[in-house]
């Protein structure tokens, strides 16, 4: 089904001049808009129904500052009035990005215009809230004014309600909402909901919780546990050495049970295994990967190992996976930034310094250093107690347009009035591996 072809009464009054809406359907969407520009230089309108369809295109696709673009033109130049359908599909588009602010102004608009509110427009707003960490609070003055208006929460509606319990960890009502959900056949729990569960049962270390439920999942030809339900689970696992021997039985159960997979559930084994020192055991992991058709090797599965090799002192295990990686047909498996910096701070650790070097001089011919890479050259000369060159390499990072970070700006006054200067904790920063942006 094309994305047109499912708005049905939706889109009311359909498009019988302009056919804007057949024009998107054929995918040509720079006509359909030049047609919409053209209406409004003539200071014509357009059926609401090809508005409509113009504004779901652009919230599918992007760029979302499209969509507001026709949503202020139809008003301003059209005079044409946005329905529920037109702020409904700007509100799931406010959920994609990330719009929390310019979801409520909507929400609010739509109450002072009146105009009829639905589950959908009540999920996007408590879905905002539960982002907000001092506003949680609020998903549940929401669900009250559902409740008042007559608006029957759904399966959304109460999942976002379930997921601000655990994160309140309130365990208890969280599952109060869940067995009120499979009262319901309307609100009967979903996969989502059961991760969701499984997520916080899992932070909170309730690991028999979290079995009983992927079992409870098993039985309900409705809710199957997918490929997100096993990695929450190896996530959880991944730092206990016998719990990790829980993830490959589970990886051994995903094939078994023919659930599609990718490289992301390996790449969570594999950095098990790295984070309990079963390097071997990794290994054999990667090389199962690249017999695997449905989860080859990626980046972030070579730097999973460069960088757990590092911490346990194998340079040489990872300069040759830095090599294997550098020979690899597949662009997308060439390293990069991040494993460039990775081995830049490994060399500088272990004193390397020419060799941290000709890396840095390999990365500014093919690949353009950032904040990070400089960072790693500030944090080895501060360790050394070299000020000049600290200073040096700052000057170098910004004659190349980019900025220190606060802390290490913070960390170089610290220096220049002496060691002594330092707390323990800036000491012991020094050390660590620095967050990479990638």
């Amino acid at each position: 089904m094309s994305l047109l072809e499912g708005m049905g009464k939706d889109l009311v009054g359909e498009d019988k001049t302009n056919r804007i809406t057949e024009i998107l359907k054929r995918g040509d969407v720079a006509k359909a808009l030049a047609q919409f520009e053209e209406r409004i230089q003539r200071q014509g309108s357009l059926p609401l129904s090809a508005v409509n369809a113009l504004i779901l295109w652009y919230v599918k696709h992007g760029p979302i500052d499209k969509a507001f673009y026709i949503f202020r033109e139809m008003q301003d130049k059209m005079r044409l009035q946005p329905n529920l359908f037109t702020y409904r599909t700007l509100l799931e588009g406010c959920m994609q990005n990330n719009l929390g602010e310019t979801a409520l102004s909507l929400f609010e608009e739509m109450v002072a215009k009146k105009i009829p509110l639905d589950a959908t427009v009540f999920n996007v707003i408590m879905g905002s809230y539960a982002k907000r960490p001092k506003e949680k609070s609020k998903v549940f003055d929401y669900l009250r004014v559902m409740k008042s208006m007559k608006i029957a929460p759904n399966v959304i509606t109460l999942t976002t309600v379930l997921d601000v319990c655990l994160q309140r960890n309130d365990l208890e009502k969280a599952f109060a909402y869940f067995e009120e959900m499979k009262q319901d056949p309307q609100t009967h729990p979903t996969a989502i909901t059961y991760n969701t569960l499984i997520d916080g049962c899992m932070r909170l270390r309730r690991l028999e919780l979290c079995d009983a439920l992927l079992e409870e999942m098993k039985k309900d030809p409705q809710t199957q546990p997918t490929e997100v339900t096993y990695n929450i689970l190896m996530k959880g696992w991944k730092t206990d050495p016998q719990l990790l021997a829980k993830g490959f039985d589970l990886l051994e159960e995903i094939k078994r049970d023919s659930i599609p997979y990718s490289d992301v559930t390996y790449n969570i084994l594999l950095d098990g295994c790295m984070k309990t020192h079963q390097v071997d055991m990794a290994f054999a992991l990667f090389e199962e990967m690249k017999n695997d058709p449905n989860a080859r090797p990626t980046e972030v599965s070579y730097n999973t190992l460069i960088s757990g090799c590092i911490k346990e002192k194998l340079l040489d295990k990872a300069l040759f996976l830095f090599e294997e990686m550098k020979n690899q047909r597949v662009k997308a498996l060439k390293p990069s930034r991040l494993t460039c910096n990775i081995l830049i701070n490994a060399y500088l650790h272990a004193g390397q310094v020419e060799d941290a070097m000709k890396l840095f001089e390999h990365m500014e011919a093919k690949i353009t250093p950032d904040e990070v890479t400089y960072r790693c050259f500030i944090f080895y000369y501060a360790r050394q107690q070299d000020i000049a060159e600290a200073k040096n390499w700052v000057e170098r990072m910004t004659r190349k347009g980019l900025r220190p970070d606060r802390p290490t700006r913070l960390l170089l006054i610290k220096l220049e009035q002496g060691n002594a200067a330092l707390t323990e904790e800036e000491k012991e920063a020094l050390m660590q591996e620095p967050t990479n942006k990638d």
